[in-house]
Parts: C-alpha cells; sequence; structure tokens
C-alpha cells in the first residue's frame, strides 16, 4: 500500500510538473535562455586575454604621448585616475596612491573594454610598451608624484566576471519572477483600466500599456501624451507608480517594453526565430564605429539589441501617437536609466523627421553622464564575490544563507538577458557616446536620486557643462534620499514634480501628494524632498530647496 501510495504521489508530482511546464511556455512573454553568439565570442577571447595580457603592439599609435584618444576621451584626466582605481578594485590604496603597474595593467583593463574586437587578432594588439607610455602620460597630467612607486599588482582584483557570465540563477526564481509580472496583468487591465496593445515597427509588434484606448474621449485628450520608458533589466510595470498617479490627472500615458527584454511582451521578429532554433546573422554594415547609423535595409536580422533599432521603435510609438489622436499635437516624453539616455536621443531623433516633442524629463539617465566604476568594493564584490563577502560579513552572520543570498542576487543581475543587453552594448554607442544626437532644445527636466549608486552621476561641476551644452533650456533636481528607482522608491516625489513641470490637466495646480484615497500613510514614505542642482559648476543655486 505504502508503495502504490508514493507511486501515485510521484505520478501527480510528474503532471504537475508538466502542466506547469505548458502554463509557463503559454505565457507570451520573453525570455533569454543563452548568450548572443557575437557575445559568447567577446567573452571567450576575454578569458583567454587574461592567460596573453600583451600583444605584439599595433602598428602605430595615433598620438605618442597622449593618453586621451585611447582611454575615457570625454572625461578629464582625473576622471580617467578615478575610474581606473574603480576598475582594479583597489580598496587599500587612494587613486593617487597608484603604482606605476597598477596604472599600466588599468590601461590594459580600458583597452580591452573600449577596443575588444583586436583581441581577435592575437599580434595586432596592446603591447606592454604602449600601455606604459599613455600611463605614463595620464600620470603626468594628473600632477602624480614623480618616479612612481613600482609593484602593488597582487592588490588588483582579478577579472573573475568574465568566468562567471552568464549566472541565471535557480530555474524557481526565474519562473517565480515570470509568473508575479504575468499575474499584474488583472491590475492594469481590470483594476486601473489600461489597455495592453500593440504598435507596429519594422522589427515586429512593440507592446504597449495605454492608460486610454485611441479613439476615446476624456478630460485630457487633447494634451500632449506622456510617453514614460522604462530602464535596463526591466519592462513597463517599473514605470507604473508614476504612470498610475500622472493618469489619475487626466493624462495620458504610454508605456513601452522594449524588444527582447526578459518577460516582456515584446518579441521582435529576431527573438521568434531565435526561439525557433533558426540560426541568426547579425552583420554591422553601416557605421559601424559608432552603432548610432543604421541604413534603412541595414538593420540586424536578429534580436533588437542596438541603440538605434531601439530608438527607431520609439518613434513609431510617437508616429503612433499623433496618428491616432488628431487633436494632440506634440508629445511629452520621459525615460529612466537606460531609458533616459533613449529619451535623450529620442528628442533629437524626432526633431530630424519633424516629429513635435513639446517636454522632456529624465530619471535618472545613463550613458555618459554616470562613473563607470564609481565603487571599487562593488567592483570587488562582482568579480569576487564570495571572497568580498567573507571579507565584509560580520562573525555572527551565518554564511551559508548570506552565500545562498548573494547566489540568487548574482542570478537576477547576471542572467542571460541580462549580459545580452548590457554587456552586449558597444562602449562607443552607450557608456563612452560622443553623438551630438543626445540633447534637445526642448524644456527638459532633470531627477536625478542622491543615493543612486547604480547610475552614480558624475561630479558636479563636470556633469553640469555637459547637460547645460546639450540641454539648454533644463531644470534639474537631486531627489534627496532617493536612490535608483525614483520611479517607485519616490514616485509620489517625481510624479508631482512631473505634473508641475508638464502642467497639470485644465490647468492649475497639481494634486498629487494632498490626498492618497486613504493610501495617506503607505505613500507618504515615497513622498521627499527636491533640491535644486548646482546648474553653474562652483556657484550655489538659488532657493536650494523648492519641494517638500
Amino acid at each position: 500500500v505504502c508503495c502504490l501510495a508514493a507511486l501515485c504521489f510521484l505520478r501527480g508530482l510528474q503532471k504537475l510538473r508538466e502542466s506547469l511546464r505548458g502554463f509557463e511556455w503559454a505565457l507570451p512573454m520573453y525570455k533569454d535562455e543563452e548568450l548572443d553568439e557575437d557575445l559568447r565570442k567577446q567573452i571567450q577571447i576575454m578569458r583567454h586575454s587574461e592567460k596573453v595580457p600583451w600583444g605584439e603592439g599595433l602598428p602605430e599609435l595615433r598620438r605618442p604621448g597622449s593618453w586621451r584618444p585611447y582611454l575615457f576621451e570625454q572625461r578629464s584626466a582625473v576622471e580617467n585616475l578615478e575610474e581606473i582605481h574603480g576598475m582594479l578594485g583597489l580598496v587599500r590604496r587612494r587613486p593617487r596612491d597608484m603604482t606605476k603597474d597598477q596604472l599600466i595593467e588599468g590601461v590594459r583593463q580600458v583597452l580591452m573594454m573600449k577596443y575588444h574586437p583586436l583581441l581577435r587578432v592575437s599580434k595586432r594588439y596592446w603591447s606592454k610598451e604602449q600601455a606604459q607610455t599613455i600611463a605614463e602620460a595620464l600620470a603626468m597630467e594628473c600632477d602624480l608624484h614623480q618616479p612612481l612607486a613600482s609593484g602593488g599588482l597582487e592588490e588588483i582584483t582579478p577579472l573573475g566576471i568574465v568566468n562567471q557570465l552568464p549566472s541565471p540563477g535557480p530555474a524557481w526564481l526565474q519562473s517565480s519572477i515570470r509568473f508575479a509580472i504575468w499575474a499584474m496583468r488583472p491590475v492594469f487591465r481590470s483594476a486601473l483600466l489600461w489597455h495592453s496593445r500593440f504598435v507596429a515597427t519594422p522589427f515586429g509588434k512593440l507592446h504597449v500599456l495605454d492608460s486610454h484606448a485611441p479613439g476615446t474621449s476624456f478630460r485630457g485628450n487633447s494634451e500632449p501624451p506622456l510617453l514614460l520608458q522604462h530602464g535596463m533589466f526591466v519592462t513597463g510595470w517599473s514605470m507604473s507608480p508614476v504612470g498610475w498617479l500622472l493618469s489619475r490627472q487626466g493624462r495620458r500615458i504610454i508605456m513601452p517594453d522594449l524588444f527582447d527584454f526578459d518577460h516582456g511582451n515584446s518579441i521582435s521578429e529576431g527573438g521568434w526565430s531565435s526561439r525557433q532554433g533558426r540560426r541568426i546573422i547579425m552583420p554591422d554594415l553601416f557605421d559601424f564605429d559608432h552603432g548610432n547609423s543604421i541604413s534603412e535595409g541595414g538593420w540586424s536580422a536578429g534580436k533588437v539589441r542596438r541603440i538605434a533599432e531601439h530608438l527607431e521603435c520609439l518613434i513609431c510609438v510617437v508616429r503612433d501617437l499623433l496618428d491616432t489622436c488628431p487633436k494632440v499635437k506634440e508629445v511629452d516624453i520621459a525615460g529612466h536609466s537606460f531609458g533616459g539616455w533613449l529619451i535623450g536621443m529620442l528628442a533629437s531623433c524626432c526633431a530630424q523627421r519633424g516629429l513635435p516633442v513639446r517636454k522632456v524629463v529624465l530619471l535618472g539617465p545613463g550613458g555618459p553622464l554616470v562613473r563607470i566604476h564609481g565603487d571599487p568594493m562593488l567592483v570587488r564584490f562582482f568579480h569576487c564575490p564570495m571572497e568580498t563577502l567573507s571579507e565584509v560579513l560580520p562573525w555572527w552572520v551565518p554564511r551559508a544563507p548570506a552565500q545562498a543570498v548573494v547566489r540568487l542576487v548574482l542570478g537576477l543581475l547576471f542572467s542571460p538577458n541580462n549580459v545580452n543587453i548590457l554587456f552586449g552594448l558597444r562602449y562607443q554607442e552607450y557608456l563612452g557616446c560622443a553623438s551630438a544626437a543626445f540633447g534637445t532644445d526642448s524644456p527638459t527636466l532633470l531627477l536625478w536620486g542622491d543615493e543612486d549608486r547604480v547610475n552614480w552621476p558624475r561630479k558636479e561641476e563636470l556633469l553640469m557643462p555637459y547637460l547645460n551644452n546639450r540641454f539648454p533650456n533644463l531644470e534639474a533636481f537631486w531627489v534627496e534620499g532617493g536612490g535608483h528607482n525614483i520611479q517607485i522608491d519616490s514616485f509620489v516625489a517625481v510624479s508631482r514634480c512631473m505634473d508641475d513641470f508638464l502642467g497639470p490637466i485644465g490647468g492649475g495646480k497639481s494634486r498629487i501628494g494632498a490626498r492618497f484615497l486613504g493610501w495617506e500613510t503607505l505613500f507618504r514614505i515615497t513622498d521627499r524632498r527636491l533640491t535644486r542642482m548646482n546648474m553653474v559648476a562652483g556657484v550655489p543655486a538659488p532657493d536650494d530647496v523648492v519641494f517638500h
């Protein structure tokens, strides 16, 4: 009897597993299972470069005795020194105390990050002598004490991250996230009465959440709609708190899901093909140096990964808003993190194509506005997570549970899709983008959490001149106590400031934050103080605190 009961129990578990598996595949959501082919080869080459770090040298250096063409050219010499310090994970030494050998190794890692395709030809990438020339030029401009000390290579954190990619994490975690996002649909569609629809693009049908269906009549149907763009590693749901509050004021809100993001409903034609097991070829044929200009006939046949491809999709959404609403003459656009960088580019692209954009909002944007390696300890953690955990964990905290939590976190951060999205971006098209397309003359609002350690902003005296040049009509504020996801942890303050900036529907003053329909206590923790940024470096801004 016991054997028969055990057999029935096992058969029941098997049927449950099969039904859950079928339910999982029935969800119309995207999910990456492996790395893109180009990225996989890139990681293999970087692993090999750790064994053979130096080549025979480039045929010639474009500017001997100069560091700027080879390192982070848009940043100052001191910023480059700090970036190298953070990249090496030097937690026990200040940037100005780095040794000559540490600087040379830092130069090698920067060159590998920027010009990794050169590693594919082992005899044609930089030599140690060339890296030393670049390091000496940087040290000279930073006015470091000469001669520099030697040694200290043992203090450098080894590049362990290339051996951990990807780190998909346990299957139950991915399935739980997938199911939780899927279960939010009734909230959007029934409770909030939002509409799920698709917009035609050159890469397939892009999914958007729309607070008001096209053609419906509502209080703000003649006002400019607002496009809210999510950031990296998430989809449109991450903008829902801000979108909800702004839509309650009578404003139409559109939240697109970028193509081929995990757990999203936008699956490109190349994404469908890869799921069906077809081989995908992705040639770079047009303007491959920077990757931001792709001819109309030169789109890749694979998944949507390039910045220019995402921009083309968002332009289609803007066109859809203008075409489906005859009363609408302009649109407002806003984005968070990676989406903030896209929105800054989108504003310029719309101006070039004659699509009217009224106002722009940037929430903690990425790209060249941020420090790449701001915290050496964080860099050390990503390269050697368990070793770093052992160093910083108090003696009274059990090791095993803490290590299990770290594995779960790494599984979320370094899933195949996240690695494809972040590490698949070329340096020249995102972190080091020098394109003049980023910026607009339209009135622009910038909100940034002052405790953001993901998109860690550059120093204010260096950031403000860059922003003033790209956005001449800029208002900028720090969100006090706000982290990276200010659209969630500070969504009341962000929504109220955006509503005042965009102009409340029907005139008057924003009502956001006055009453919360009985939810005052819960939402009050997301209502934070905003402090005006110093728009001119070194000159205090008047009226520091403007909202509370």
